[in-house]
């Protein structure tokens, strides 16, 4: 494993994650992956690929990875919660991640790291009255999760600036695809997992419309930001806005299987609208969106057939 492309992996065994894994992998660069759980996936080969098992919120054994390894580029998917409603319940939980993020940014400037990339997250504009959704759109996070995501934002635009570390904030908008799992109480997993088992699927709202951004897509966009070493904020989005119901239709269309919907009001977090402006993403990465939210579906569904 040499060092000079070696990348560390946060969050390597989540849903994000292990696809970036996989991807850099493919790209035959060597990657360190850490997270606390064991790796939950497939790793194609074994050649540059390391796994560590670890909590980023002890300083001690963060150090002491980042201190062996020296990677180049860390690419910090990890969280303490990802729930926006948990956010609420456990607000501490969330802003745990500040500091697990300061720690790991300032460990790797220590040991010689030249580029940092996060994942930021779009629930940092709140709920904006107009679209598509720039870079530029004031920032009005509605849950503790988003007030997080924009902390963790402000210091790493200081961070870079101060140390001359390009830092790339990844605003991600509706990820799904294969890996992802029921406990973020994402709506596709859910309507799929619900659909499929014949189960009533409950939808708040239905008219509120969001971008999905297909997994493998934001793998990608991960790997263009380590080469062209871009920083600054970007939106990450399919740039397409689709309706909760229209995105129901569509899964009943490809299973087959009319849904069973319990309609209950929208929750007070959930923004109204959601389409992102990615003409940044292909400004500075040269990067788009490959994957349609047909196509993408049509994976998602058989991954979830293939665990019933």
């Amino acid at each position: 494993m040499t060092a000079s492309e070696r990348v560390m992996i946060t969050g390597a065994s989540g849903f994000i994650g292990s696809h970036i894994v996989q991807f850099f992998l493919k790209k035959r660069i060597s990657v360190i992956a850490v997270d606390h759980r064991e790796p939950g996936y497939n790793v194609p080969g074994t050649g540059g690929f390391k796994f560590l098992k670890t909590n980023l919120n002890r300083t001690t054994g963060t150090e002491l990875i980042i201190r062996k390894y020296k990677p180049v580029c860390i690419i910090h998917h990890a969280s303490n919660l990802v729930d926006v409603e948990l956010s609420i319940r456990y607000p501490g939980k969330a802003f745990a991640d500040i500091q697990m993020t300061v720690c790991l940014a300032n460990l790797g400037r220590k040991y010689g790291m030249k580029h940092f990339i996060y994942a930021s997250s779009a629930n940092v504009y709140g709920s904006p009255e107009t679209e598509p959704i720039t870079e530029n759109f004031s920032v009005d996070p509605m849950s503790p999760y988003g007030i997080t995501k924009a902390s963790v934002e402000s210091f790493l635009t200081l961070f870079s600036v101060t140390y001359r570390i390009p830092c790339t904030i990844f605003r991600y908008f509706n990820v799904y695809g294969p890996h992802q799992t029921l406990h973020t109480r994402a709506a596709i997993p859910s309507f799929v997992t619900g659909i499929l088992k014949g189960r009533r699927i409950e939808v708040r709202g239905g008219d509120q419309t969001r971008d999905f951004v297909y997994v493998g897509d934001v793998a990608r966009a991960n790997y263009l930001a380590f080469r062209k070493k871009a920083g600054g904020i970007i939106n990450i989005g399919g740039g397409k806005p689709i309706s909760i119901n229209s995105l129901v239709a569509l899964i009943a269309g490809m299973t087959g299987i009319k849904p069973d919907v319990n309609y209950i009001p929208r929750g007070s977090t959930d923004s109204v609208r959601s389409w992102a402006d990615i003409k940044k993403a292909g400004k500075l990465l040269g990067w788009k969106p490959q994957v349609s939210i047909e196509r993408g579906m049509k994976k998602t569904i058989a991954y979830f057939r293939e665990l019933a």
